[in-house]
Parts: structure tokens; C-alpha cells; sequence
């Protein structure tokens, strides 16, 4: 009966120093997660959002420490079933002299204060705790995007260097031909061709023998019989001597005839065919570095993507702290 009578003086109180009317209710019932259905003594309410702004718990006396945590106890019992996060306050009477005190559910302390507090203050902290919410919200979203966008980034980093890197070590492509190896096939042919000049110069000597020993034998009286087949084995070596000419002088002089010889035509097309791929090989291999090149060109740029989500999400938390 008597925290009654308190519980209508503070509400008085409250009125005359600014408190609207509709912003002090008595007896606010609230059901705790349990489903028991307790009443506040005093609660403010905002009387546009109908938000609960501050709770007060009217007690008798606190005569001892036991009093003082039965009403601590029963403070925070009632701040677990609002939503709001309200002030808590206490009013005690003990022996005509007032006590107003703020209570503090995570210490369980209690702090005295010399008067009650305005009506516009509990406004006040009661949007500094909504913006404190949606900042603690937008802080928490912004930093789940970064650790997402950090390790998608990473994840895409690491499969990029192991791509690059299996391109690099294990390509199972042929190996081009640099410019040493090239300068040495060139070098077979042109010593190819030597030989090749070489052998019809021992032909033109031994020919030329032959004509000599047929110009001595040609010396025989006309009645011989060896003086007609002596003629004709002239005749037949001017033929091959005037070929053997012919064909020094293609291989001097004309290259492009030289392709009527079927010994230098073969490797002049084998040699033809082993550029031919030793070109396709470069250019394939050239294509091959470009591809790496831009594979390297991203994944420095994911490596850099991951850095800033990490130092995105490291500066979140920082300043979260």
C-alpha cells in the first residue's frame, strides 16, 4: 500500500517537471519469456512511437545489500521482456528522505543521482541507442560483404595461381625451336648443298679422264672396229658432260632449278614442312604466353580485390572496437 502511495507521488513529480500525461503509465503489464505476466511500477512511454523510453521500480526502503539485489534482480527480470532496451530506474523512500538511483543490469550497480531525469533526455538516449543499433547493423553487414567479398576474392587468387602455375610447369605442348636450332638446319642445308655441288665436280673430273683416255683410243686406224664403239662412247660422254654442266650450273647460279633434283627437292621440302611447324609451334607458343600473361594480369588484380576486402574488413572491426 505505501509503494502505491510512492508510486503515485513520483508519478506526480514526473508530471510537474515536464512529463506528458499519456507518457506515465502505472502498472504496465509485460510477459517475461517464461509466459508469467509481471507489472512495472512506473513506465515512460514515448507517446508518438509508444516505445517504453525508462522503467521505474518503486521499493519502501533498501535497508541492506539482500534488498538492494532482490531489486536489481527484479529489474532486470523486466528489462529481458521489452524489446526497447529502456533506462532502469529505482525510487526508494526511507524514513521521509527520497532516493533516485540508475541501475546498471550488466554490473549490477547502482548509481545515485541528485534528480530525475527530463523527459527530453530519455528522448534523447533512446534515439542515441536506435542510431547506435542501425549503426551497429550497417557495421555488421557491410563487414559480413567484406570477409564474403575477401574470401571469394582469395578463393578466385588461389585457383588462378594454380592454373598459371600448372600452365607453366606441366605444359604438355612441344618446345619451339629457338634461333640456335634454326640456324643449324640451315647450316645442314647449305652443307648439304656443298656436297651435293661437290659430287658433280668429282663426275666432271672422272668424265673428263674418260674423254681423254677415248680422245687416245680415238687415234686407232679407221679399219679397227674399235674406232665405231670408241665414237660412240664419245658421243655418250659429251652427253653426260654437257648434263653435268648443267646441273653445276643450277646449283651455282639458278637455286630454283635445283628443285628437278629429286635428292634436294626431297630435303628442301622436308626442310619446307619442318619450319612450316616450327612457325605454327612459335606462334602457338606466343598465344600461349599472352593467355598467361593475362591470366597474371588478374590475378594480381584479384590478389589486390582480396587486400582491400581484407583491409576493409579489418577496418570495420577496428572501428566496431
Amino acid at each position: 500500500m505505501y509503494e502505491e502511495l510512492l508510486t503515485r507521488k513520483l508519478k506526480l513529480e514526473l508530471q510537474e517537471n515536464g512529463y506528458p500525461s499519456d507518457a506515465v503509465i502505472e502498472e504496465l503489464a509485460v510477459r517475461n519469456p517464461d509466459g508469467r505476466v509481471h507489472y512495472i511500477d512506473l513506465a515512460i512511454i514515448d507517446p508518438i512511437s509508444s516505445s517504453i523510453l525508462a522503467i521505474f521500480e518503486v521499493k519502501k526502503n533498501l535497508d541492506d545489500n539482500q534488498q538492494i539485489r532482490k531489486a536489481i534482480a527484479q529489474i532486470k527480470s523486466y528489462s529481458k521482456s521489452l524489446p526497447d532496451l529502456p533506462l532502469l530506474f529505482l525510487f526508494c523512500s526511507n524514513e521521509d528522505k527520497q532516493f533516485i538511483y540508475s541501475a546498471d543490469v550488466e554490473s549490477n550497480n547502482l548509481e545515485p543521482l541528485n534528480k530525475l531525469p527530463s523527459f527530453e533526455s530519455l528522448l534523447s538516449s533512446q534515439t542515441l541507442k536506435g542510431v547506435d543499433q542501425t549503426h551497429r547493423k550497417d557495421t555488421s553487414v557491410a563487414k559480413k560483404w567484406s570477409n564474403i567479398v575477401a574470401g571469394m576474392s582469395s578463393s578466385i587468387a588461389i585457383a588462378a595461381l594454380l592454373i598459371t602455375s600448372f600452365g607453366l610447369f606441366f605444359d604438355s605442348s612441344s618446345k619451339t625451336l629457338g634461333n640456335k636450332e634454326l640456324t643449324l638446319e640451315l647450316s645442314t642445308m647449305k652443307a648439304k648443298t656443298y656436297q651435293s655441288q661437290a659430287i658433280v665436280e668429282n663426275l666432271e673430273r672422272e668424265l673428263n679422264e674418260v674423254k681423254g683416255s677415248l680422245s687416245l683410243l680415238s687415234d686407232l686406224p679407221e679399219e679397227q672396229k674399235w674406232k665405231i664403239e670408241v665414237s660412240k662412247l664419245q658421243a655418250n660422254v659429251e652427253v653426260l658432260s654437257n648434263k653435268i654442266e648443267s646441273l653445276e650450273s643450277v646449283l651455282t647460279s639458278d637455286p630454283t632449278k635445283a628443285l628437278a633434283v629429286p635428292l634436294l627437292r626431297k630435303d628442301l621440302e622436308s626442310t619446307e614442312k619442318t619450319l612450316t611447324l616450327e612457325l605454327l609451334q612459335t606462334r602457338a607458343e606466343l598465344e600461349r604466353m599472352y593467355d598467361q600473361n593475362k591470366w597474371f594480369i588478374g590475378l594480381m588484380f584479384t590478389i589486390a580485390l582480396s587486400v582491400l576486402g581484407m583491409v576493409a574488413s579489418s577496418w570495420f572491426n577496428r572501428k566496431e572496437t
